[in-house]
């Protein structure tokens, strides 16, 4: 079976960003407002990246996030 497996090219790896503190950075850089962070989510970015995403897509689309989000500011 190991004869016919195909040979191995390139090999990968998947980095999972973790901020100082372990909270992601999620909102607007202060020095280009237009710019939002959304990452440093270590191991939960699959099950925190949907909610992220809406809470991003509000604040861009509404100019607000519905909710305080100084606990996640990326220059905090």
């Amino acid at each position: 079976v190991l004869a016919f497996a195909p040979q191995r090219l390139e090999q990968r790896a998947g980095l999972r960003p973790k901020p100082k503190g372990g909270r992601p950075l999620i909102g607007p850089l202060q020095e280009f407002p237009r710019i939002f962070a959304a990452t440093g989510h270590y191991k939960n970015g699959v099950l925190l990246g949907p909610v992220t995403g809406q809470i991003i897509s509000e604040w861009i689309a509404e100019g607000t996030p519905g909710r305080d989000m100084s606990y996640f500011a990326p220059e905090r």
